[in-house]
Parts: structure tokens; sequence; C-alpha cells
């Protein structure tokens, strides 16, 4: 058997390179410190090339980012057709980041028939059978994703998710921008009183989980403005009489008083080229996007979160 020959070093190299050693390894904490995630705003527009979306996403996949959120699947110019959400869902498989999907109105809520009827639950189903489906996000290394539709008793709502990273808890909740899609019909406003029950039901769990799990934030997705810090920016009564998030406000602000971390909020701004950005009141932040990306940084020695725009 041979034998491997015994070097020995001089003394004064050992310690210089038993530091180079360590310099190459990865220090958790520090990772922890740098952790970011990527933000893609719904755009106004995108043409046949969709350019911006693929443009955004190309960004993105070049930056260490742990995952990327898309706030929308369309812009509202765009039709509700099987063709598009087909394309769009290769195109996100493609993405060499981690992708999740969080709805916005022009997804579903927003879609009309040809003899111009609603098509929002139909749109909606099959979004769902396209986009929420697996344990696992679009794209990239596959981040696991818990989705509420493993209870029986919300077995529809695929596209209510929550994952963990960077010692946050992060999930998506259904909340779509043209008033939480409460419409003032006789008799009852099934679907969204159905949403309603589910979201309500999953904040819940949310909460629990991260409280439980002693998460340092909890970072909640979804498309409508509720307002949270609306008196910081001017807060006007919700047209049609009727405000459709209220329930939802309600038990955010429950949620926010009793979480011993920080609660991040990320949604449209409700009027379309509002101003887009990061307001906080106490542990209570709303993160405003807009078209583009965004890059969000948590630095987990403070608890503390800050935005700069993609490049």
């Amino acid at each position: 058997m041979l034998a491997w020959p015994t070097v020995r070093l001089p003394a004064a190299l050992v310690l210089p390179l038993l530091c180079l050693l360590l310099a190459l390894v990865p220090d958790a904490q520090a990772q922890q410190r740098r952790f970011s995630f990527g933000v893609i705003g719904q755009p106004d527009r995108i043409g046949p090339s969709e350019d911006p979306l693929r443009q955004a996403l190309a960004e993105t996949d070049r930056q260490r980012l742990a995952f990327v959120v898309l706030t929308g699947l369309k812009s509202a110019s765009e039709p509700c057709s099987d063709r598009l959400y087909s394309e769009r869902r290769e195109m996100l498989a493609e993405a060499r980041s981690d992708i999740i999907v969080s709805l916005s109105a022009s997804d579903w809520a927003e879609c009309r028939r040809e003899d111009g009827g609603s098509a929002a639950m139909n749109r909606l189903e099959h979004v769902r059978e396209i986009f929420f489906t697996g344990p696992t996000s679009i794209g990239g290394a596959r981040l696991p994703v818990a989705r509420q539709s493993a209870s029986a008793q919300f077995r529809r709502f695929s596209e209510n998710m929550r994952w963990e990273a960077g010692g946050i808890l992060f999930g998506t909740v259904n909340v779509p921008g043209d008033n939480n899609h409460y419409k003032a019909e006789a008799g009852r406003n099934s679907e969204f009183e159905d949403r309603t029950i589910a979201n309500r039901v999953w904040l819940k769990r949310l909460a629990q989980t991260a409280s439980r799990d002693r998460k340092r934030a909890l970072v909640l997705f979804f498309d409508g403005d509720p307002r949270m810090t609306a008196p910081l920016r001017g807060a006007r009564p919700a047209a049609g009489g009727r405000d459709g998030y209220q329930e939802f406000r309600r038990q955010l602000r429950e949620l926010t008083a009793q979480f011993p971390g920080r609660v991040l909020l990320v949604h449209q701004p409700r009027e379309a080229g509002a101003a887009t950005g990061m307001v906080w009141r106490g542990n209570l932040g709303e993160l405003m996007v807009g078209p583009g990306w965004i890059r969000v940084m948590f630095d987990a020695r403070t608890a503390t979160f800050s935005i700069a725009k993609g490049s």
C-alpha cells in the first residue's frame, strides 16, 4: 500500500493559510444579513414581444436573490386567453430564479366574456390549474411552498401559499385590486364571501405559524390596497360606498397588534401611476410596487427592510 508523504508547513505560513481557508467558507450568519428577494411589479402594458416582463426576469436571474415574486401575470390591456396564460407559464418555467405568482385583478377578476359578461370565475379556475399546482415554486431550484388547498375545506384556494426564507415567513393572499371583487348585487355574493372566509382562515394560519416558529417578520403579498397606513398617504373612502377590504383590514390590524415581529404588506397602489415605495407605522409596513422590479433586503441584525430599484 502506498503511503502519502507527510507535508509540514513552516509555522509562519500556518496562520495565514488558515485565515484564507476560513474566508472561503460561507458565513451563514453573514448570508442571513444579506438576505434579499425580488418583486416584479405588474406592467402597465405588454406588447406582443413581452419585452418588459422578459427583461425583468432576465435581470432578476442575474442577481443573487432568494426568490422572485411576480405581482400579476399580465397587464390589464392583455386578453384573458388560454394561449396567453400558457405562454406566460412557459416563460416563468424557464427562469433560473424561483418564481412565486401573486394574482392581480387583471389576471382573473376583471376578465370579461365576448358578450361583456364576467369571466372571473372561469379565469380564476383556469389560472389555478396552470400556475398553482404542486409543492414548489415555478422555475429555479423549486422552492418548497405550502398551499391552503392542502386543507380539504379549502381545496380550491391553491393560490394562497406560504414559504420560508431568511428567518421570515412569506405568504400570498388572493385579494384583488378591484375593491376585492365585491359586487353589490341582489342575493349572495358567493365568490367574495367564500374567498373572504378562506382568506380569513389562511391569514390566521400564517400568523400562528410565524408566531410559533418565532419568525422575525411576516411578509404578505396581495393585489388590492387596504390602506393600512392610509392617513400617511391621504386616504379617501372607497368608490361605490361598500369597502371590499374592511374585513381584511380589520384582521390585518389584529394580526399586527399581536405579532411581535415586523409585518410587511406588498401590493399594488390603488391608483394607477401613484407613487411607489415603502411606508412604516410601528411594526407595520406597506410596500407599493409599480412596473419594473425592485430588490427587497432584510437586515437580520436590526430586523429592518430596505428596497433598491432593480438594474
